[in-house]
């Protein structure tokens, strides 16, 4: 297993530590003698470009087809660097392809992914495309007093809405095999460590 790419996707509700955890994994991977890849989140880096999340549907589609196009064509630029070291590699992505799902109607998604398609083949759409999901409670359920929007420009949900948006995460990825739910028990060390014994488990470490 040591001498492949291993792609993880980090998701869930907002604020629920994905940038700080992706320094923990990088520092802890890189101890254990893994190249580390980390993609950005491609909402973060439309919200900074002058392209914020549209409020009517149909908009919200069309932001969401091209949030999937630029997010498979990252992971890819990635992959390839990632194959060029002939190391093993942890590709580490700070959401993922389904986390569009979360932000429109199953309907507007099932026709999103037909036209996605066409483009792409339905693994490169699909929960498929990621070896593991570890899902980020957020703050809003169970740490509510450590929930800010003020350190993401592209993060604006008030507590109800971050915790009915972490139920839409859960919900759209539901059918991976090996989809870790970290909640907010204990202080966030020990919410890192245990995302940290989970990955360790998968890797063989």
């Amino acid at each position: 297993m040591r001498d492949q790419i291993h792609k993880v996707v980090l998701t869930g509700g907002p604020c629920g530590g994905k940038t700080s955890c992706k320094s923990y994994l990088k520092d802890k991977l890189e101890r254990e003698g893994y190249r580390v890849f980390l993609v950005p989140e491609v909402a973060t880096v439309l919200s900074k470009g002058g392209a914020p999340f549209p409020d009517f549907s149909e908009e919200a589609k069309e932001y969401e087809y091209n949030y999937v196009m630029t997010q498979v064509g990252l992971e890819r630029t990635f992959e390839s660097l990632a194959h060029l070291t002939g190391e093993p590699s942890v590709i580490i992505c700070d959401r993922g392809t389904v986390d569009a799902a979360a932000y429109i109607s199953e309907e507007a998604w099932q026709e999103l992914f037909h036209l996605l398609n066409n483009d792409w083949p339905a693994t490169d759409i699909s929960s498929a495309r990621y070896d593991m999901v570890i899902h980020l409670v957020t703050a809003a359920i169970g740490a509510e007093a450590f929930y800010t929007t003020g350190n993401n420009e592209a993060r604006h949900e008030t507590l109800e809405q971050a915790r009915e948006m972490d139920h839409r995460f859960r919900e759209v990825w539901s059918d991976h095999p090996r989809r870790m739910i970290i909640e907010n028990e204990g202080d966030f060390e020990v919410k890192m460590y245990r995302m940290w014994v989970h990955l360790q488990d998968y890797l063989g470490i």
